[in-house]
């Protein structure tokens, strides 16, 4: 702590120290603004890694909740700027009063978190929503800098080019433009998906690209700094066919995947009673059968599986009659006993309060709305809900539902404060973290 000697403070620092670390996340990142001595101390990479020991150590020893955030895009989308967006975050174990990121850190990356990216509507489909997280760190993709046109290109193309990610802490401010994709570049916008993983004992991280389909895969190595192809998941089934005709095996069966393999694996899909698992490592899918639970006269619409708590999760919209929304439901994936098979548990259910205070919003058609569930990955215990329902007859009229959370460990169910929101996902900040 040397290098903060001369600093005037009005306490010592190992005092500021103990103070700080039983602090808000938040407000300590918006004390940056007190003075010039405050905004050096908590720039300073040594004093801040520091503090984040101190605070796990709280944590580990419970006089401490680690607090997660649960971040939001916002639409701000007005008849001037059709596609703009605010990243907002609401914190936990406090109450739920949002609060704007990035926190007062960088003016540079302020102005990139007003062009995050969607789909060009204006109101985006909540699955083309391309921000991600992990390890303290977050992605987007943002609008850039249209690149110089060829005589020969196309207006539309050069549009569909002039997109950048970026990886950005935003407690500290710190950012990084990533190199272009070299396959998916011009399909950023229309029609791709977008996950991260990090590693923290390494300090580095990999983003994972893939179309809608999951037929084109592009992975991002922060050690390497470059993107490289990865296999989809029918090349993968094709692969299989060829090692199966000469002799090296067939296809996966429900006893080839345990439950440990999912949980290694970077992305995972669930499709047509089928569950998929990407291992970026290895460069390669394993699949399994696995029917989906059974509700007498309710429908499971927009199934999604999500890494949380150290396990793997089911969450779907239930619907009644096809058009009648009855909540969202959650299920645990579990190994049956001898057999060696999968099998989902049920975790819970929307409670009936929470169901009526949705109204019980009704669809004309299933086509009319979307969902999206994202999981906080092994070390959070949430699993965020939302979804949106279109007008008929024009997708840039909707109603946007009241975010829901649910802790798959305390089997409770908490609703946010009603937003306009395309997306939300948790995340646990890092003052540490390096994109």
């Amino acid at each position: 702590m040397e290098d903060h000697q001369e600093l005037h403070l009005p306490l010592p620092l190992h005092v500021a120290m103990k103070i700080f670390a039983h602090l808000p996340i938040s407000c300590v990142a918006q004390l940056r603004l007190v003075c010039k001595s405050w905004r050096s101390l908590l720039s300073s990479s040594s004093f801040l890694a520091s503090l984040e020991l101190e605070y796990k150590a709280l944590c580990r020893s419970g006089r401490a909740c680690r607090e997660w955030w649960f971040v939001m895009a916002a639409s701000t989308a007005t008849t001037i700027i059709p596609f703009s967006h605010d990243l907002l975050a609401f914190s936990y174990p406090l109450q739920w009063r949002p609060f704007r990121l990035p926190m007062h850190t960088s003016p540079k990356l302020g102005d990139l978190l007003l062009r995050v990216a969607s789909s060009q509507s204006l109101v985006p489909s909540v699955m083309n929503m391309l921000v991600a997280s992990a390890g303290g760190l977050m992605c987007a993709v943002v609008k850039g800098a249209p690149p110089v046109a060829p005589h020969n290109s196309s207006p539309s193309l050069i549009s569909e080019l002039t997109y950048d990610m970026v990886v950005f802490n935003c407690l500290t401010g710190e950012l990084k433009t990533l190199p272009r994709p070299s396959r998916l570049a011009n399909k950023l916008i229309s029609s791709c998906l977008i996950s991260m993983r990090a590693e923290e004992e390494r300090d580095t991280y990999r983003i994972i690209l893939c179309d809608l389909k999951y037929r084109e895969m592009e992975i991002y190595d922060s050690q390497m700094r470059s993107w490289r192809a990865g296999i989809g998941v029918r090349a993968s089934d094709r692969a299989q066919v060829a090692m199966s005709e000469i002799g090296f095996g067939g296809g996966m069966t429900n006893a080839d995947v345990k439950i440990a393999d999912l949980l290694e694996s970077d992305v995972m899909r669930y499709h047509k009673e089928e569950i998929a698992a990407y291992d970026a490592t290895k460069d390669r899918w394993r699949k399994a059968e696995l029917a989906l639970p059974r509700i007498a006269a309710t429908e499971l619409l927009r199934s999604t599986v999500v890494k949380c708590g150290g396990g793997v999760y089911l969450v779907a919209c239930l619907m009644k009659q096809a058009v009648r929304m009855e909540g969202y439901g959650v299920w645990k994936l579990e190994e049956e006993g001898g057999r060696g098979g999968l099998r989902w548990a049920e975790s819970g259910r929307t409670p009936a309060s929470m169901v009526e205070g949705f109204e019980r919003i009704k669809f004309e058609s299933p086509a009319f709305y979307d969902c999206r569930f994202v999981g906080g990955g092994l070390e959070s215990e949430w699993v965020c809900m939302t979804g949106v329902h279109y007008m008929i007859g024009s997708r840039t009229r909707a109603e946007y539902w009241q975010p829901v959370l649910f802790n798959v460990r305390q089997r409770q169910w908490h609703l946010l404060p009603p937003r306009h929101c395309l997306c939300i996902f948790p995340f646990y900040p890092h003052f540490t973290a390096l994109p």
